[in-house]
């Protein structure tokens, strides 16, 4: 729930992941291999769903790439 918008997010199992992944600031190279960890898959199997979960995440405020 963000409190300045009213807004209610629901993540996925999967969402969730990513989210704790980047818990600890990483690139995205870094970032895609802490998730290979976790699933069976390689990098270039994951990145555009993982690309496009971040760019969701930014556009509503839900994280902040610095």
């Amino acid at each position: 729930f963000d409190p300045e918008t009213g807004d209610t997010h629901f993540f996925d199992e999967t969402s969730i992941d990513i989210l704790n992944a980047i818990d600890d600031p990483c690139d995205m190279e870094t970032l895609l291999a802490r998730l290979c960890e976790i699933y069976d898959a390689t990098p270039d199997d994951i990145r555009a769903d993982v690309e496009e979960f971040l760019t969701d995440c930014v556009a509503k405020k839900v994280i902040e790439i610095v």
